[in-house]
């Protein structure tokens, strides 16, 4: 969902600005010199940047003030690259002030729209309820993450964890049993092997 509605964005805002500045020569910028093409190029590179600087994996982000951080990162990285392209490749520029403007709403529509998906993400139903089935320092080490990550959408509802299982596979296999009636509130079951 997030990268679906990241290409929506990061393409609208470039299209947006096209639309905007180029007036009635927006069908002539768009189709016949290849503005769609550009915009798609550029939607691309800016996903690959995203990516690059780790804004899909939500493991590695310790704070929600470092998401921000690197989603500016990669805006400002898009904009020097942007810029430099334009200066060795003039007939590449979709339009005067296209870019400064795409980029300007860009940077407004991804700063809130990451707001809006971590605040999403916060209501109950949209999380995953997880039951950890395992011990071992692996099962702690992803519950420990799972536990930490609020955006990755999980929510850990139970762990059993050494000093409650003891290894023992039997109880594992009633534990799972138990979890996988129809009355259980349990989206997934993790096992980690010990």
């Amino acid at each position: 969902m997030l990268l679906f509605c990241e290409i929506f964005l990061v393409g609208g805002s470039f299209l947006l600005a096209t639309t905007c500045l180029m007036g009635p020569d927006r069908y002539i910028v768009l189709i016949y010199e290849n503005g769609l093409l550009k915009i798609a190029g550029i939607t691309v590179f800016t996903l690959l940047l995203t990516y690059y600087f780790d804004l899909y994996g939500p493991r590695r982000i310790s704070e929600s003030w470092e998401i921000y951080f690197r989603l500016l990162l990669v805006l400002s990285v898009l904009s020097f690259v942007l810029a430099g392209i334009v200066y060795f490749f003039p007939d590449l520029d979709l339009g005067p002030s296209v870019l400064v403007v795409g980029v300007s709403l860009l940077a407004i529509v991804l700063v809130l729209w990451r707001w809006a998906y971590e605040w999403i993400l916060g209501f109950p139903m949209f999380r995953e309820r997880v039951y950890v089935l395992g011990c071992g320092k692996r099962a702690r080490s992803v519950v420990e993450i799972l536990r930490a990550s609020r955006a990755a959408g999980l929510e850990v509802v139970g762990w059993k964890g050494e000093s409650e299982v003891h290894g023992r596979l039997d109880r594992f296999a009633a534990e799972l049993r138990a979890f996988r009636s129809p009355k259980s509130s349990i989206d997934q079951i993790g096992r980690a092997h010990v």
